[in-house]
């Protein structure tokens, strides 16, 4: 039955989403290693995505798949400010041709038209250990982000959580995202970063 169906896929969905946990385990002990060096009070946490955010994202992008998510498993460095976040990006660019298929996405020097900044990097991680060369290679995406960018983002998921609007994901009221587009532009003078527009 299409009930069957759709549990089966949840399941595989769910099952695939486990096979991040060792990559995000020694990326993010590679990015806690060098964001604490920059920055020792720096924050470096990691998750793999929420089941409730996979099933959203591929209803809201048809064309996507589970196994083509590049945020299946992430970590993320806060850093003290913008010089910090800066010295770790050129880290990283360092590091990352050392892990498979690295791609960087900075949204600082080209910030999204919403106000978002960060840095992004995915790579490819593939077990290199003989105990755990059996398990296959996994993207992880990086971010890499100021203490204000950081208070901006958590503002913007609050203001979504309370007020059930998808600001996030581009939609939500346009009073709220004028606010959140000048808040960040007041924070990006604040930094000597580069505007977003204006929606």
């Amino acid at each position: 039955t299409d009930e069957e169906i759709k549990e089966a896929d949840f399941e595989a969905v769910a099952n695939f989403r486990a096979t991040h946990a060792y990559p995000l385990r020694v990326v993010i002990t590679l990015l806690r290693q060098h964001a604490q060096e920059i920055d020792p009070h720096a924050t470096v946490y990691a998750r793999t995505k929420r089941m409730s955010s996979i099933v959203l994202k591929l209803q809201r992008t048809p064309s996507m798949q589970a196994t083509t998510m590049q945020d299946m498993g992430g970590c993320r460095a806060v850093v003290d400010n913008i010089d910090s976040v800066a010295k770790l990006t050129e880290q990283f660019r360092k590091i990352s041709p050392k892990l498979d298929d690295p791609k960087e996405y900075n949204y600082i020097t080209h910030p999204k038209p919403d106000g978002y900044r960060s840095v992004h990097f995915v790579v490819r991680y593939r077990p290199k250990s003989k105990a755990y060369q059996h398990l296959p290679s996994r993207r992880i995406e990086i971010q890499i982000r100021s203490a204000l960018q950081h208070k901006w983002a958590t503002a913007l998921e609050t203001i979504d959580l309370f007020t059930e609007q998808t600001l996030k994901t581009g939609g939500g009221q346009y009073s709220w995202k004028r606010f959140f587009v000048l808040t960040s532009s007041l924070f990006a003078i604040k930094e000597g970063c580069l505007l977003s527009l204006t929606p």
